[in-house]
């Protein structure tokens, strides 16, 4: 059983809010697959999600072309994109396929991965090979294993594998879990950093679809108490040297906890760094409460309080407007449990009333935080975990709300269908959605949604980039 199927994941649940936290905490909770679900993944894309980022390493895909092509386009894409604000960067992180066809699932493709691997250790300098494999070669019971310790003793290169085929496990955060197990006890276990004792100095571990202007502000916090940052897993692009560098840190802060928790749980047991759990450092409440855990961990407490007046003030008379414009506006959200959260408390700091709650993945991670934040409300609203796209779609048109808040994947299909939507995700093109500042930017983008009759998403931004993109082409 992986980690984080000890978490007891939760793949259906169908009622109101206040059901859903006697549900989550209750002893006898049970815990039923849906028969269908067309908003769910598999490990393979939560490993790859973690391991693309790495600019100066080669992923090797155990399986057909198409498992490889279509992660490579989603993810690929989404970094590319988000690389657009920040400047040119040239990504060296290779994706390649042992491309298996009809006869290797006859015969086995034991031999098609040794060669592949032969062939790559005299093609590519990058020191670092990592195998993933996928349901058709644990299906037909591929030795790998077996494979990469042969090759081991004969290649060049350091290489090891992932078992992530989705058909044995249907959340995909354990992808994330077995990636960054893998960097810390494989990438990073040969840092020779040394921490410097009078130096105050924090990893910041961004996630998935973070947003580079999101560490940054993050980080701008930091170092306004005098704490140097580190972006190991940094947007849109990190590498080995600088996931070495982690090492020298004091402390590993999340910036999301399903993302985040098992490489700082590694990195702790490993190199003795701890880590903070407040994470999704969106708006007031949740970005307050981290900067305060970090006074108590460097003993800077007045100094963090003095930062918190300064930059609540700073924002004052602009979040006084936005909420005098939002209050009392329906809001529905979809998202990860840990995202979630912060986008419901963001809703009450600005007076909006949620109607919906979708999340797209749910397990103990997040239980403790969750019930904290039903003690908040005087209300109650539909959820549903692992909702599907369409089904989604009808109970948002029933509820009318005035914004519905999602993920880059669901907001397509919502906006098709009438309904006014916020892509959560690559802000890098708006500004930060972490941090104080954060919830300025994010109400300023609810109010564009819901005063806008044709741009209600970041659809236009996208066909403005493409635009510009292919006027350059022209002039060049």
């Amino acid at each position: 059983m992986s980690n984080r199927d000890k978490l007891h994941p939760i793949h259906k649940f169908d009622g109101k809010f206040s059901e859903f936290v006697n549900y989550i905490n209750s002893k006898d909770r049970l815990y039923e697959k849906k028969i269908y679900c067309d908003l769910t993944s598999c490990p393979l894309d939560g490993a790859y999600l973690v391991l693309s980022k790495i600019s100066d390493i080669i992923i090797l895909f155990h399986s057909p072309e198409g498992c490889s092509t279509s992660l490579w386009f989603l993810w690929g894409g989404a970094f590319s994109m988000k690389s657009i604000n920040k400047h040119s960067v040239k990504h060296g992180a290779i994706t390649l396929t042992t491309g298996l066809n009809e006869s290797d699932f006859i015969y086995g493709a034991n031999k098609k991965l040794s060669l592949s691997l032969q062939d790559i250790d005299k093609r590519y300098l990058e020191k670092h090979i990592i195998v993933l494999s996928s349901c058709c070669t644990s299906i037909i019971g591929d030795n790998i294993e077996s494979i990469i310790l042969q090759e081991s003793n004969l290649l060049t290169k350091h290489i090891n594998w992932l078992e992530t085929a989705g058909f044995k496990s249907w959340y995909w955060p354990n992808g994330y879990d077995m990636a960054h197990h893998y960097i810390v006890h494989n990438i990073m276990s040969n840092s020779n950093n040394i921490k410097n004792g009078t130096k105050k100095i924090a990893n910041i571990i961004g996630y998935g679809n973070s947003a580079s202007v999101d560490e940054k502000e993050i980080g701008r916090l930091l170092n306004l108490c005098d704490i140097d940052v580190q972006y190991p897993l940094e947007t849109p692009y990190t590498n080995t040297q600088a996931i070495c560098e982690a090492t020298k840190a004091n402390i590993n802060i999340m910036m999301c906890k399903t993302y985040g928790i098992q490489f700082c749980e590694d990195m702790k047991t490993k190199f003795g760094i701890d880590y903070i759990c407040i994470t999704q450092q969106m708006g007031i409440y949740q970005t307050e409460k981290f900067l305060r855990e970090i006074g108590d961990f460097f003993n800077i407490k007045e100094k963090v309080e003095t930062i918190i007046k300064a930059e609540k003030l700073a924002i004052t008379d602009e979040l006084l407007r936005i909420k005098n414009i939002l209050k009392g506006k329906k809001i529905a959200i979809s998202a990860g449990h840990d995202k979630a959260i912060a986008l419901m408390h963001i809703a009450n700091e600005l007076g909006m009333k949620i109607c919906y709650l979708g999340l797209l993945t749910y397990d103990d991670l997040t239980n403790e935080k969750i019930t904290e934040l039903y003690n908040e409300f005087n209300y109650d609203f539909d959820v549903k975990v692992n909702p599907q796209t369409y089904e989604e779609i009808v109970l948002l048109k029933h509820l009318n709300p005035d914004v519905y808040v999602a993920p880059a994947g669901l907001t397509g299909n919502t906006i098709k269908n009438g309904i006014k939507s916020l892509n959560i995700h690559f802000n890098d093109l708006i500004g930060p959605y972490f941090g104080f500042i954060g919830i300025v930017n994010f109400g300023n983008s609810i109010i564009d949604v819901i005063n806008n009759e044709i741009k209600f998403s970041l659809q236009t931004d996208f066909n403005t980039c493409f635009k510009c993109d292919s006027s350059m082409r022209k002039e060049a």
